[in-house]
């Protein structure tokens, strides 16, 4: 991996590790009102585990408790990960693509919605006009 002062670097997903199409990652801090609203909206969308990881890492909130929204509205559905410090919003934006396996991230704020067809939609255009997508380990949005 390139160790460049200015860049951060993340590993492959490992071979063997089963990769839903999405990863929905959902980076959050102090913000678990919103977070409600934000994993309704995608749950709204879910398309099974078999074809979108759902998970919410938290910089480590010291205002609310995300852990307990995603208890109460994941379902058991949405991933959790807590950092055991705050690490910053760019850390805790890699920690996101680190712990992703899907094909296509979709880095989803805390405090975000997406609108009711955006994952169908997206994944109807990707896989219709992205022809580099067939080569391509990852696509992050």
């Amino acid at each position: 991996m390139d160790n460049h002062p200015y860049r951060l670097s993340v590993a492959p997903v490992p071979k063997g590790v089963e990769r839903p199409f999405w990863s929905v990652m959902i980076p959050t801090y102090n913000c678990a009102n919103y977070l409600r609203e934000t994993l309704a909206s995608v749950l709204a969308q879910d398309m099974r585990s078999e074809m979108m990881q759902i998970m919410v890492i938290d910089d480590h909130s010291t205002k609310d408790d995300p852990e307990a929204v995603v208890r109460e509205i994941g379902n058991g559905r949405v991933e959790f990960y807590r950092q055991e410090v705050n690490v910053g919003h760019v850390r805790n934006f890699q920690t996101c693509l680190e712990k992703s396996r899907g094909r296509v991230v979709h880095q989803l704020h805390g405090d975000d919605l997406v609108c009711n067809g955006f994952y169908d939609a997206l994944v109807k255009h990707t896989k219709q006009n992205c022809a580099f997508f067939a080569r391509s380990p990852m696509l992050i949005l």
